[in-house]
């Protein structure tokens, strides 16, 4: 599997004064972005596989110190910059950073949780670059993500840089972006999907468009119109908020080619408003848990295929390469909890073994799963979603 940081240098080579990133009403283009993280990966370099934490808002050089510490040799963690003093004090302790990458801005309060890292904002980045990003070894993790479990308590998702090349290598082979594509950001670079939304662009040559504020993010229809988003990465509810607001029309997101819904409860309701006004649009159904890599399986719809395939939920389609979902029910039984196995399957979680030997199993040939506490029902279409099962549950085959 290619790393998707080669993927990513080899795209910059190619179309270096292609537009990369559009934010904050600026252009960069591919050589920027490049160069930019190669600057980050400097700094990291500086230490031995460092724990980075980057505490920055939705910007360019947030997306540059994110590739930048892949090439320097570190593992990153985003945490969003409003999150509660509650929650963000558990997630650096846990995190344990030993570089911090900030803006002036949110610093001095972020170096009060963490004062033994060794903090850099964008001012403090040399003006040599990294030589050859290729020699620095790279960390086995790509990512911990922070999260919370159903009972609220927080957790570190440690994500391999193995799971990340598979999951972007399905990306690239199942989305088939071109330098074309404008594809836009609207989830937080704290969540998860921005993975999809970040690699998917960059590995590809294609533009990642990011909001600029609140109004864009609380208009994504005028926000989609405007910049012409081709590629749109998101929840259902998003869908539903057009919908109510009289926006999902072909004048507002007809530039529109892909929509991926993500995560598992995706009702025909949601694809048929969508093909109602835009029958030639593509939709994917996308469903997995963090501890997956964002995604485990996906559903391809088309206008013709989701007629009158589905009446309510639309169930699990197939795995993603190298990945497999199973049942956990006794014979006879339709409802059970969903077991993913395969490379993309987290590590661990940060310092809770009990949770991880809980979560993570070994089955009886001996590979690794991961128990999802989703509750499906299995019918002649497939695996139907049903409900999140409470933490004391247990497995029932």
């Amino acid at each position: 599997m290619n790393d998707p940081l080669d993927i990513f240098a080899k795209t910059a080579r190619r179309l270096a004064d292609h537009p990369a990133i559009i934010a904050g009403g600026v252009t960069l283009n591919y050589t920027w972005l490049h160069d930019r993280a190669a600057s980050y990966a400097a700094l990291v370099a500086r230490h031995k596989s460092p724990r980075v934490l980057i505490y920055m808002p939705k910007c360019a050089d947030a997306y540059a110190a994110v590739l930048g510490t892949g090439f320097g040799g570190g593992v990153y963690s985003l945490i969003h910059v409003n999150m509660p003093i509650g929650k963000l004090q558990p997630a650096v302790e846990m995190l344990s950073p030993d570089i911090i990458l900030t803006d002036a801005t949110h610093a001095r309060a972020i170096r009060a949780l963490a004062p033994g890292a060794a903090l850099y904002t964008p001012a403090a980045l040399p003006a040599k670059m990294l030589e050859s990003t290729k020699r620095i070894a790279r960390h086995q993790s790509a990512y911990i993500l922070f999260t919370c479990d159903p009972s609220g308590k927080m957790r570190g998702i440690d994500v391999s840089r193995q799971a990340l090349s598979n999951y972007i290598g399905w990306i690239q082979g199942t989305f088939k972006l071109t330098k074309n594509d404008r594809v836009a950001q609207f989830v937080d670079l704290s969540i998860d999907i921005s993975v999809t939304d970040l690699y998917g662009a960059i590995c590809a040559g294609a533009t990642l468009v990011v909001p600029d504020g609140e109004i864009d993010l609380r208009n994504p229809a005028a926000f989609i119109e405007r910049h012409d988003i081709t590629v749109l990465n998101t929840f259902p509810s998003q869908i539903e908020l057009m919908a109510e607001s009289g926006l999902l029309t072909t004048y507002w997101l007809g530039s529109l080619k892909l929509v991926n819904l993500c995560r598992h409860v995706a009702r025909k309701t949601h694809v048929d408003m969508l093909f109602a006004e835009m029958p030639e649009l593509q939709i994917l159904i996308t469903y997995g848990p963090p501890e997956a890599t964002v995604a485990t399986t996906y559903q391809r719809l088309t206008a013709e295929t989701c007629l009158e395939a589905y009446d309510d939920i639309i169930p699990l389609g197939k795995p993603l390469p190298l990945m497999t979902v199973a049942l956990s029910c006794q014979p006879g039984q339709e409802l059970g909890e969903l077991i993913i196995s395969g490379p993309q399957l987290a590590s661990a979680y940060e310092s809770e073994d009990i949770d991880t030997a809980r979560m993570f199993r070994r089955n009886e040939d001996g590979n690794r799963i991961l128990r999802t506490r989703d509750i499906f029902r299995r019918d002649g279409l497939g695996f139907h979603f049903c409900f999140k099962a409470a933490r004391e549950s247990v497995l029932v085959g």
